[in-house]
C-alpha cells in the first residue's frame, strides 16, 4: 500500500474524497456559531493546510486533516482560548497574509474502514510534516474532550470543569 500525504492545494479532489464529518464527529461538533461561519473559509481559503492520506493503489483517501496557519509566541499564556478563537485567528491570518509561525491542528479524521492501521499517528506526523514544509515553528492543538458527546446539554465551560470522587477531572 502506498499511502502519500498530499494537499487539497496539490490535488483538490481529495476533498470531496475523505470520510464524512458526520462518520467521525459527536453530533455537538457539526455545530456552533463559531464553527459554522468559519470552517468553509479555513476550507476553501486554506487548501495548502488541508491534506489527504491517499492510498495510491486503492485511489482512496484513508484519513485527512485539517489546519491553519496562526502567529504564537510561546508563550502559553497568550495560547488561544479555544479552537473557536485559533480557527478565526487562522482565517484572518490566511485573509490578511500576516505573519505565521505556527500551525494549529484543528481535525484528525480516519475513515472507519481504516481504523485501527496506526494512520493517527500518520496523520500527526503529517502536521509536523506540513509545519516543516511552510517553514512554521511549531504545532499546537486544541483537544476535544472525549466525552463531551455524552453530555450534549452542558455548556463546555461548565463540563471541563466536572470532577470524579477522587479529584480527578471527569473528562479522561
Amino acid at each position: 500500500m502506498a499511502v502519500r500525504l498530499l494537499t487539497w492545494e496539490e490535488r483538490s479532489e481529495l476533498a470531496r474524497l475523505g470520510p464524512a464529518a458526520e462518520d467521525v464527529w459527536p453530533e455537538y461538533n457539526l455545530h456552533g456559531d463559531v464553527f459554522v461561519e468559519w470552517w468553509t473559509p479555513l476550507l476553501e481559503e486554506l487548501p495548502d493546510y488541508q491534506f489527504a492520506l491517499f492510498d495510491e493503489d486503492a485511489g482512496v483517501v484513508l484519513a485527512e486533516a485539517h489546519t491553519g496557519p496562526l502567529a504564537w509566541n510561546g508563550d502559553d499564556r497568550e495560547l488561544p482560548a479555544g479552537v473557536d478563537d485559533a480557527l478565526q485567528r487562522a482565517v484572518k491570518a490566511g485573509r490578511d497574509e500576516t505573519g505565521v509561525d505556527t500551525l494549529c491542528a484543528f481535525a484528525a479524521e480516519v475513515a472507519l474502514a481504516a481504523r485501527q492501521r496506526g494512520l493517527a499517528a500518520q496523520l500527526l506526523a503529517g502536521m509536523n510534516e506540513l509545519a516543516r514544509r511552510q517553514r512554521l515553528r511549531r504545532v499546537i492543538a486544541p483537544v476535544r474532550p472525549s466525552w463531551k458527546e455524552r453530555y450534549p446539554l452542558a455548556p463546555i465551560e461548565r463540563y471541563v470543569t466536572w470532577r470524579r470522587a477522587d479529584g480527578q477531572l471527569l473528562d479522561p
